[in-house]
């Protein structure tokens, strides 16, 4: 276990202090604001909307928005009250390491509910719907921008993203499975 904290806090380091630059302390803290995302999540909704007809849309509309409620409750109200991990830029050991590019939470860091929320949503998108490689491999690398800026900034360790990231995923299994079933039955 010694090995593994380690290997995180190191390569968080590498991270947030090593591989850095002047474009990326501009443009990541913006990425991982939820926010400017706001007219994807829009987009998405209206090609679901667009691409299938009523009832159909509605069903895989609320189960994407239901995958990705439970979650971002699971991880953030459950998982983390429990694990109680704190967050890089909160902990006193290497505060002083840290480079903060964005406002540091008080909230707890294991898992990262970006990572979870996001992993999510793709992994759903690209087990429910019937789209290209290239917007699957588009969802893949949106999410991975959005894990590596979570780091970035300074707000989460490696293994925060890889357990929000393994979470989201597998949440997103089983809700794809209940809506694939769902639709499967009213075709």
């Amino acid at each position: 276990m010694d090995f593994l904290l380690s290997w995180d806090h190191e390569l968080f380091r590498l991270i947030n202090q090593v591989w850095t630059s002047p474009l990326a302390d501009s443009i990541l803290p913006l990425v991982r604001n939820k926010y400017i995302w706001f007219p994807l999540y829009v987009f998405i909704l209206c090609y679901i909307f667009i691409r299938h007809q009523f009832p159909k849309s509605g069903i895989i509309a609320l189960g994407l928005l239901s995958c990705v409620i439970s979650t971002d409750i699971a991880s953030s109200q459950l998982i983390k009250k429990q694990v109680r991990r704190t967050r890089p830029c909160n902990e006193w050991v290497i505060a002083h390491q840290v480079d903060e590019r964005v406002r540091c939470g008080y909230g707890f860091s294991f898992p990262s509910s970006h990572a979870a929320n996001h992993t999510a949503m793709a992994t759903f998108l690209i087990l429910v719907l019937a789209m290209p490689f290239y917007m699957e491999l588009l969802l893949v690398i949106w999410v991975m921008i959005i894990c590596y800026a979570q780091m970035y900034v300074g707000v989460h360790y490696p293994l925060d993203i890889i357990a929000g990231s393994l979470f989201g995923y597998l949440i997103a299994r089983l809700w794809s499975m209940l809506v694939n079933l769902q639709l499967s039955m009213n075709p």
